[in-house]
């Protein structure tokens, strides 16, 4: 552990190659919003217990928790040379344990919950800051700020490695074809790796994704959608069609283009029932050439519960 460690309470600083996850729970922000303030930290202490527990299994120290947000580090203090296979270890290891928390909040009448997870590997400078009365140990630089530009493109249940963790991995990690991303501040666009498995000590594969089996009804819903620029909400909408729908994803026409891995805001009208979706929100996840034209396809990341009980309706028939 970090107190273990000789340099463990000593202050100040030095340069360490390490590798950064940070994790963000999808979800429970609307669900602290609405639900009661006992059942709402119960939840996020079960989970935040239970990831912690997974990062320090796998040789990784907990940096900060930021609401339900994880923040951990590998390759310091404790020096580990393989810290980035470590850090996709544990990342594996979280959303794996995703199944079985969901499966007792449902149990319990909770909602389900979505994690996404970012990587990357870089220098920073780590140690202890602060004071002999009160300390705390510090990761801080690019690489800090980039794990969490990768974070930030993941939707729920994705683990997005940044290409210098991949390369430390390339030959254990079993991934899809690299997304390049334009971030702000980086001239040059970032290729991010979706991690679906990995070999060797830590061999174990991503859980069965759910998503793909969604199932899709052919639709033609008006749709209105503004693009999410870091948490700005663009003022002016984009109008569409949904073509597909489905209760965690969309497949839809507009008439703009949307960049990959945008964040969107949504809101469906509602032909047959007389009124608007509240604000649905989703992160673009594909896109394809169809008969009208390009259609993008949007995971949704949030959705209250009387619009899930509204598209689940339409599923019914």
């Amino acid at each position: 552990t970090l107190l273990e460690s000789p340099e463990g309470l000593r202050l100040g600083g030095e340069k360490r190659d390490v590798t950064i996850l940070m994790s963000d729970l999808r979800g429970y922000t609307r669900f602290a919003e609405q639900g009661d303030p006992e059942e709402v930290m119960g939840v996020l202490n079960e989970y935040l217990a239970r990831m912690a527990d997974l990062i320090i299994e796998h040789g990784g120290t907990i940096n900060e928790f930021i609401g339900d947000a994880v923040f951990a580090v590998f390759g310091a203090p404790l020096p580990h040379p393989d810290h980035a296979e470590r850090a996709a270890a544990s990342a594996l290891a979280m959303q794996r344990a995703m199944v079985d928390i969901n499966r007792r909040y449902v149990e319990r009448g909770r909602p389900r919950f979505e994690m996404g997870i970012g990587v990357n590997t870089g220098e920073a400078v780590v140690g202890n800051i602060g004071s002999e009365q009160r300390a705390k140990y510090a990761v801080v630089g690019s690489a800090v700020n980039l794990a969490a530009r990768v974070e930030g493109c993941t939707v729920g249940g994705q683990i997005f490695l940044s290409a210098s963790t991949y390369e430390r991995i390339r030959e254990l990690a079993e991934v899809g074809a690299p997304v390049p991303v334009e971030v702000k501040g980086i001239s040059q666009p970032l290729l991010l790796y979706e991690l679906q498995g990995l070999s060797g000590r830590f061999a174990q594969r991503l859980p069965e994704a759910s998503t793909e089996a969604d199932p899709q009804l052919e639709v033609a819903l008006p749709l209105l959608c503004w693009v999410i620029d870091g948490k700005v909400i663009a003022k002016d909408s984009l109008s569409g069609i949904v073509l597909r729908l489905g209760t965690r994803r969309l497949d839809v026409h507009l008439d703009a283009a949307l960049a990959p891995l945008a964040n969107v805001r949504l809101r469906l009208n509602y032909p047959g029932l007389g009124y608007d979706s509240g604000d649905l929100y989703g992160k673009v996840v594909g896109a394809e050439e169809g008969a009208g034209g390009r259609v993008y396809r949007i995971r949704l990341t949030s959705v209250d519960a009387g619009d899930q009980k509204v598209l689940e309706s339409f599923l019914a028939g």
